[in-house]
């Protein structure tokens, strides 16, 4: 009898963690789209180097490490489905603490373009100006990080013939 509890027991307690697995995932899914509402970007930042979601609690703050690398030109792009939603952004070195941007400076823009002079291990801090006016639905948010980087154009001319003897 007590082996029939426990394995009823046990049984009840699978379907519930699958249960909880299965709506985390369709909630961490419904952010998929939120990408699509961010600005356009300049052509001039050609690739793209990170572009997530992410689920926020209203009074979350969102730290995100991101190495940048030295003499390139990266433009970062906070978006969220609801325009009326402001976030506060700061951009950190990570060992000083040293604030290289803040957007409450800047009428909290959602969009920096930047550069460093050397590699830097930048944090990245993001959280809700106004806790109240997210809801559940636009409680999501999409970074996208985009560089420049000068393509490469093989010149045909220098390339050397083929070697017969190979």
């Amino acid at each position: 009898m007590k082996d029939l509890k426990r394995v009823t027991i046990l049984n009840n307690t699978v379907w519930i963690l699958i249960f909880i697995a299965f709506v985390s995932s369709a909630q961490a899914q419904s952010c998929r789209d939120v990408l699509n509402s961010c600005s356009k970007v300049d052509d001039f930042f050609n690739y793209k180097t990170m572009a997530r979601t992410y689920k926020l609690n209203p009074t979350q703050k969102l730290k995100i490490f991101q190495i940048f690398y030295g003499s390139k030109g990266y433009n970062i792009n906070i978006c969220n489905r609801d325009t009326t939603n402001k976030f506060h952004i700061r951009l950190l070195d990570n060992s000083s603490k040293i604030i290289f941007w803040d957007n409450s400076k800047d009428d909290y823009s959602n969009n920096i373009s930047i550069s460093f002079g050397s590699t830097q291990r930048i944090l990245i801090e993001v959280s809700a100006v106004d806790p109240k006016k997210m809801t559940l639905g636009n409680n999501c948010l999409g970074i996208e990080i985009r560089y420049h980087k000068e393509k490469v154009i093989k010149d045909s001319s220098t390339e050397e013939p083929d070697n017969p003897f190979f």
